[in-house]
């Protein structure tokens, strides 16, 4: 009697099995690295969101305080010296410039500071001596967490002096 290998159906279920338990680990692998880069992304916008909520609560206390200013002369006294340069918007992106004497730390949080900068006067502005002049302000307000980054927000603000 001879035996007919190719007929011989038995053990064919186990291939199969085996065939489809390893789809079903390539899928199960592929569907934990997409979640765990998933939740990746979800932390970083909400430590994103969170410092430029709180950078912007620092430039709207800055602009509330620029409101309180009567005097041109008293607010020039309260902006450092560094953010009256010409290259202002470099010295911004220096973590050295945001010390204590350059810069004010925001009530809304120690991570959080803000500084004026005085773009003089505003474009349409009455040129009149006698009369109040229109002021462009830009009002920078940064939070800085050694975690999460750094996120910096300018509000333009513009009030007659």
């Amino acid at each position: 009697m001879i035996i007919r290998t190719l007929d011989n159906e038995n053990g064919s279920i186990m291939v199969l099995v085996l065939m489809i338990l390893a789809l079903m680990t390539i899928l199960g692998t592929s569907a934990t690295t997409t979640t765990v880069t998933e939740l990746q992304i979800v932390r970083n916008d909400v430590a994103y969101k969170k410092n430029f909520y709180t950078a912007e609560a620092a430039a709207i206390e800055a602009a509330q305080m620029v409101t309180d200013y009567t005097e041109l002369d008293d607010l020039r006294e309260a902006i450092p010296d560094w953010m009256n340069e010409s290259d202002t918007y470099t010295s911004l992106t220096d973590d050295t410039n945001w010390g204590d004497s350059n810069s004010t730390t925001s009530s809304v949080s120690t991570t959080t500071s803000y500084s004026i900068i005085d773009k003089q006067l505003a474009k349409g502005a009455s040129l009149d001596v006698s009369a109040p002049r229109d002021h462009e302000l830009a009002v920078i307000g940064l939070c800085q967490t050694t975690n999460s980054g750094k996120v910096m927000i300018e509000i333009g603000v513009r009030k007659k002096f």
